[in-house]
This record gives C-alpha cells, structure tokens and sequence, in this order.
C-alpha cells in the first residue's frame, strides 16, 4: 500500500507571521499561465492610503497580541511597481513595524525608479517571462540590487509551450556581472504543471548553476528560519524534508481536503478586492468573518486568529500555503 503524508511542517519561527498581498490586478503584461484574475486591470490599486495605513495598524496590532514581533510581506499583483503610491505605503510598513518586505515583479521600471526606492526592499524577485521582456535591462535592475545588498531572484517562468527559449533566457542571465541567483519557476494551469517527461528533468536542478550570495541569505532568514524549510511526515512515521519548494505540487501531493491547515495563524493572502484569505480562496474563519482591508469598518471588525481552519480546497497551488504548518485528521 502506498504511503500517504499525513502533516506538513516548516520551520519558520512561530513569532513570524507571513503576508501576501496582491496590491491590485493591473498588469503590463498578459502571460497566458498567469493565474485567473491577476492580470485583468479590475480592481485598481487602493487610493485612500490613510485608510490603507489605519487597517494595517489595526490588523498587525492585533497580531502582535498574539505574540507575532516580525512581518514578511510579499507584495504583488498585477504588478504592484505600478502604484503611484507604492513607496509611500512601504515606507510606513518600515517606519512603524519590524518588517521584512520582498515583492514579485517583472522588474520593467526603469532604473532610477529601483536606485530610489531600493532602500524599502529586503527581498526582490524579478519574474522573468519569455514575451516582451527586456533581458539586458532586467540583468541591469538585478545586478544594482545587488550591489544595494538587497536579496535579488530571478524566477524564470517556465513555460512549456516556449520551454527552449526559457532555457536560452537562463543562460543570457548567466552573463550578468553578480552572481545573483536565477531559479526556474513552474508555471500551473487549473493547478497542475503539464510538463513532459524531458522538461521535468530540467527542473531537478533549482539553482541554474548560479551561487547566491550567501552571507546575504544569511542576514535574509536570520532569526525567521532555522535549518530546514519544509518537511513531511508519513503515516508509518518517517520524516522526509523535501528538497525545494516544487516537490510537493510536482508530486501531486498538495490535496489538503479535509486537513487542518493554519492558515490566518501564520500566513494569509489579502486579494486584490482586499480580501484576507487563502490563495487558495478559503475564507479564515467562515462567512462571519469576511474581513476586507478596504473596509472603513475594518478597525472595528478585525481580530487575528489564534486557532487552525478545516480545508474545504480540493487542491492547493499556491507555494507559501501548501507548506503551512497542516496535519490530516484522523477521520478522513
């Protein structure tokens, strides 16, 4: 009989809780594997930054009373380097909280934009896509962050239907001046990868050939994540940690019917409606609980959640929440 993975644990420190927020979904790109409802330009970015500022306070108090000291936003979109007010709002994240801010983008600012606003960002991760990108200017942006001593990726976006000319834009990337890390990203229709057997084997290498710089991916994860990300655990005992952040979905095993998973504990999407939930879609705690950080009641509504939810997804697609701390319940 085959073994089945009954609890799913990472190792990020429980003081962290771990934020997306897709900022809006107006995009200057229209990438057809782009997931429904991130490209489309229907929900503008938010333009009552005061309000913006309020929620925020609210919702990152509250967490801190349940005993979280350190905020990991990831900002998206859309692309979110398109908000006129973008640096405002991440300017009051680090004024006000113990904050560490990365952000997904195409990375198609010009470079004056990223030497001014270089200083808000922890952690940038340049989406690489294989239509109407500018490669050289997208080695200039990373190899600036760079020397800013910000943590830059490359995610090269692997589409199967242009899989060979993904993989020559690997190696252009490789003629950049810094070493920075270049990491081939599967790409998910309806939630499952459609890869051939060939191109599979080109993702068993992550890292294509490229050495972060390591003191920085010290000082990135210090104190949030110790050791080993993500581990599973079977039903016959046996602890198995995976070896990158694509196993489980490449494997097929990101189906959580049913689990309890802590999503809204340690981690959570706010949408690009302005909804706090999963990825996934899942709502935190019910239909009573339909919390929007757009709301100019939110400060009166919201309270941070202490305790698990049940599952009601059929499968998980999003990488932050398959490795959410989850286990299977014993009935199903």
């Amino acid at each position: 009989m085959k073994r089945k993975i009954i609890k799913i644990t990472n190792n990020v420190s429980p003081n962290v809780f771990r934020l997306e927020w897709v900022v809006g979904n107006l995009c200057n790109r229209k990438c057809w594997y782009c997931f429904p409802g991130a490209n489309e330009g229907t929900y503008p970015f938010p333009s009552d930054i005061e309000l913006i500022k309020k929620n925020f306070t609210t919702m990152f108090d509250s967490y801190k009373e349940n005993g979280i000291d350190t905020f990991e936003i990831l900002l998206t979109g859309g692309e979110p380097t398109l908000w006129k007010e973008f640096p405002e709002v991440l300017n009051f994240f680090k004024e006000n909280y113990n904050v560490v801010i990365r952000t997904l983008t195409n990375g198609y600012k010009k470079l004056d934009w990223w030497k001014e606003n270089a200083k808000f960002f922890d952690h940038v991760e340049i989406s690489v896509h294989n239509e109407n990108s500018d490669i050289d200017h997208i080695i200039s942006v990373a190899d600036y962050l760079f020397e800013s001593k910000t943590m830059v990726v490359a995610n090269v976006l692997m589409d199967p239907k242009n899989f060979d000319v993904c993989k020559d834009i690997v190696e252009k990337l490789k003629t950049s001046k810094h070493p920075w890390p270049i990491i081939t990203k599967t790409v998910f229709f309806e939630g499952i990868p459609d890869y051939t057997e060939e191109q599979s084997l080109y993702f068993k290498g992550t890292l294509k050939h490229r050495l972060p710089d390591i003191e920085q991916v010290k000082t990135f994860f210090k104190g949030r994540i110790e050791g080993n990300r993500y581990q599973v655990t079977y039903d016959d005992g046996e602890i198995f940690v995976v070896p990158n952040d694509r196993w489980i979905a490449l494997e097929k095993l990101n189906h959580f019917y049913g689990w309890e998973c802590n999503l809204g504990v340690e981690a959570m999407q706010i949408t690009s409606e302005g909804i706090l939930t999963g990825g996934c879609g899942q709502q935190l705690h019910g239909s009573d609980h339909h919390y929007n950080i757009l709301d100019p009641d939110f400060s009166n509504k919201f309270k941070a959640p202490k305790n698990p939810i049940t599952c009601k997804q059929i499968t998980c697609g999003c990488t932050t929440e398959i490795h959410i701390n989850k286990s299977k319940l014993n009935n199903i």
